[in-house]
């Protein structure tokens, strides 16, 4: 198996796992869903988890870079969410408003992220509110802030015709639980930042504050067990995913890289092996030499002195050290190469030597004999008398 990085994969649980945290924070009463909480666990986790699931920046660089980039704004926008939680409640100049439960009472502007006021789940909340000038004719709403945006969940149209600035009334908090599981199909509990408005003709209140719906047990309502569960299944998904990553990078090397095969058993470039871009293998003992014959070229029937050569080696690509790995070579014990056999240099035959030729000098020219005028012809002698006696 080729190492391959996840980092996108790595992402996406990180960003889930950073919604259910944040979620599991704000409905055990921990924490509320502010921005600075929400974009801020979430970044975080979307960068540790692409690191465990990349583990080597130089796979996947890009992408690696880009996710970092992210949570790095994701972080940045938690940022700004910081006024938000330090500030806590407040109300509009010359408006006020108290509530009392069972259990706890208090004012927008005295609540906290970690100070809320506390109600059950099963009780009747009252409030009273006063403002210093009429507001009559006028719009109210209330709504919850999720990562610094309102979702509103009851909004309502005021008819002040009597010109009051005094108003008190009840909240059935059970009511309002089930009004909510009706339209978002979620049945809520924990720290939830409220926030609301009363606009006017003449004047208007704005406020917000923290409100704790508290609860004993953490898997209390369908929505805590779906989140223990989605926690358990990102948790398990996060640490197979680094496991196969890191076991795949063990087993060969990563796609891209160069595999360099040394005869003498060597290792490559110090510093190439420590960037990464280059992994060593071992290298493959050399096949047996052989002795082959060389034939003169003038003389085809007489053979010379032998020449031992050696079989070239093939080069080992990064599939062959795949293969070795699957078929169980890190548990066979290491082997060390055979000596190289240097090939004995070729030795070529020695032309015979031949001397210079001798220089033929040229023969003199033969000069043509003179005329010769034939000789006379000799005259017969005349016979010769023997001798008388």
């Amino acid at each position: 198996m080729n190492a391959k990085a996840r980092p996108i994969l790595g992402a996406i649980l990180g960003l889930l796992l950073g919604v259910v945290t944040v979620g599991l924070l704000s409905q055990t009463g921990v924490l509320p869903p502010d921005r600075l909480w929400l974009f801020g666990i979430t970044g975080v986790l979307v960068l540790l988890v692409t690191l465990l699931t990349t583990q080597r920046v130089a796979l996947a660089k890009k992408r690696f870079v880009s996710l970092m980039l992210l949570g790095g704004i994701m972080i940045g926008v938690a940022l700004t969410g910081i006024p938000e939680t330090v500030n806590g409640g407040s109300i509009s100049q010359g408006c006020t408003l108290e509530v009392q439960s069972s259990i706890d009472e208090g004012s927008p502007a005295d609540t906290t992220a970690f100070d809320p006021v506390d109600v059950k789940p099963v009780e009747t909340l009252a409030w009273q509110a006063t403002s210093e000038d009429v507001i009559a004719n006028g719009t109210r709403a209330l709504g919850i802030l999720i990562g610094g945006f309102m979702i509103t969940v009851w909004s309502d149209d005021l008819d002040n015709s009597e010109g009051r600035t005094e108003f008190e009334g009840t909240v059935n908090v059970q009511q309002g639980l089930v009004d909510l599981r009706h339209e978002t199909g979620l049945d809520l509990r924990g720290t939830f930042h409220f926030t609301g408005y009363l606009d006017g003709e003449s004047a208007s209140c704005d406020m917000n504050g923290y409100v704790r719906v508290v609860t004993s047990n953490p898997f209390t309502t369908g929505l805590l067990k779906g989140l223990w569960v989605a926690l358990g299944v990102l948790i398990i998904a996060i640490a197979t995913t680094a496991i196969v990553v890191a076991r795949s990078r063990r087993n060969g090397p990563p796609v891209g890289t160069v595999t360099i095969t040394q005869g003498t058993g060597g290792s490559a470039s110090p510093e190439l092996e420590q960037q990464g871009f280059v992994t060593p293998v071992d290298s493959e003992p050399l096949a047996p030499t052989q002795t082959m014959p060389v034939v003169d070229a003038d003389s085809p029937t007489e053979t010379m002195d032998a020449v031992e050569t050696s079989a070239p080696v093939a080069p080992v690509v990064a599939g062959a050290a795949a293969a070795r790995a699957a078929a169980g070579r890190d548990a066979e014990p290491d082997v060390e190469p055979e000596p190289v056999v240097e090939p004995e240099p070729v030795v070529e035959p020695e032309p015979p030597v031949v001397g210079p030729e001798p220089v033929v000098e040229p023969e003199p020219a033969v000069e043509p004999e003179p005329d010769v005028e034939p000789d006379a012809p000799e005259e017969p002698r005349p016979p010769t008398q023997p001798p008388t006696a």
